[in-house]
Parts: structure tokens; C-alpha cells; sequence
């Protein structure tokens, strides 16, 4: 996966494409987080964005498909991810670009805004439908951001939705006809609060949820 790094300021915006569905392997988690390394490093608000049409369709089928073994190895790869996220020490916004399904809508629950994108796409988590049941780290993020009345719907029933529908269930705070550029103005208010205090009121506001998937990741 290619991922590109543009600086606007002091917001760094971050752009997955792998020229497909944006899956998810070890190669472009590690480069992920490389990506972010380096944003954490130079940025003080960071935009998560995907390719025009897609924002991430999930883990790489190809790679879960492989052995056996690769399986559990890629899902605790997936879920170190999304901590890291969600723990993430820079205002962390996320323009789905697109469709973002099961570990896409998963990174969707961790950033601290998201902004989807008005059009035909989808959103939501399809594990019980693929026979899957739902790691620890997804399912306590999907918890954590999702009301309650709507947590069998989006998580025990595998609704997936159009992002309209999908702001009410609460994978977005946003829709807009141009999610990055909307993005990129609220990481750059964000950009403006003061950095340390910002990482220490996330990780205090979010320490049993965090505790949780620190002890089971998947």
C-alpha cells in the first residue's frame, strides 16, 4: 500500500491506496505506522484518509485465506493498530472517502472525529456475517463509540449502511460532499489546542476502555 504524507500547516494528512479496497496486511499496517510515526513527529492534528471511493474494505482476504496461522497473527496486528489510534497522542480525524467496512469502519471508531462522505457508499461491520466473531479490541471501540440501542443492529446483525444512515448510528460525527476538505478544517482548529494536555485528557477519558484491550487485544 502506498501511503502519501502532505503537510498543510501543522496538519499532517495522510492518504491510503493501494489502487483497490485499501485491505489491510502487515505490509500496510507497518506502513501505517511508519506514516504515523513520522506525522506524530512533525504534526499537531493528523487526517486518516483513504482513495477516491474507499476508505479500507478490512483485513486482506488473500492473507486470511493463507494458512491458519496467519490469521490470528494479522487480526493482533489489526488490533495494535487501532489502538494505537485510539490512543493516538495528536487529534486524530478520519475522512472516509468512501466505503469502510469491518477493520475500516474499526479505525472509523477510534479517531476522534469522522467525517464520512455523502454518496454510495457503505459503512459497518460484516464479521458475524463472514462467520467471525468480533475481536476484543474491535468490540470494545465499536462499544465505546456506537449507542447502545444500536450496538445489536451494527454489530450482532452485521448492518451495513449507507454513510447517511451511518451518521445516526454513530460511525460519523460529519457527512460532507468533500470529507478531506472538511477534515482538514477541523484538524486544523484541533491543531490549536495545547498538545500534551490534549494526549493526557484522551488517555484519562479513555483508560478503561484502553485497559480492556491492553489485557485481550484480540
Amino acid at each position: 500500500m502506498n501511503i502519501t504524507s502532505t503537510m498543510h500547516g501543522d496538519v499532517a494528512l495522510l492518504a491510503m491506496d493501494d489502487g483497490k479496497a485499501n485491505a489491510m496486511n502487515t505490509g500496510s499496517l507497518g506502513a501505517l505506522g511508519d506514516a504515523l510515526d513520522q506525522a506524530q513527529a512533525t504534526a499537531k492534528a493528523v487526517i486518516l484518509t483513504g482513495r477516491d471511493g474507499v476508505f479500507s474494505g478490512g483485513f486482506d482476504l488473500k492473507v486470511m485465506k493463507e494458512t491458519p496461522e496467519a490469521v490470528p497473527a494479522l487480526v493482533e496486528a489489526g488490533g495494535r493498530m487501532a489502538l494505537r489510534l485510539f490512543t493516538y497522542p495528536r487529534p486524530l480525524v478520519l475522512a472516509a472517502t468512501g466505503h469502510a467496512i469491518a477493520l475500516g469502519a474499526v479505525f472509523l471508531c477510534c479517531a476522534d472525529v469522522r467525517i464520512g462522505r455523502v454518496g454510495p457508499y457503505k459503512v459497518g461491520l460484516n464479521e458475524t456475517a463472514i462467520s467471525m466473531v468480533l475481536p476484543n479490541f474491535a468490540r470494545e471501540v465499536a462499544l465505546y463509540r456506537l449507542p447502545k440501542a444500536k450496538v445489536d443492529e451494527a454489530v450482532l446483525q452485521a448492518q451495513i449502511y449507507p454513510h447517511e444512515e451511518g451518521l445516526g448510528v454513530g460511525y460519523f460525527d460529519a457527512l460532507d460532499e468533500d470529507p478531506v476538505g472538511a477534515a482538514l478544517k477541523k484538524a486544523e482548529a484541533l491543531a490549536q489546542l495545547p498538545t500534551e494536555t490534549f494526549a493526557a485528557q484522551k488517555l484519562a477519558l479513555r483508560k478503561e476502555v484502553i485497559a480492556s484491550i491492553e489485557a485481550k487485544i484480540v
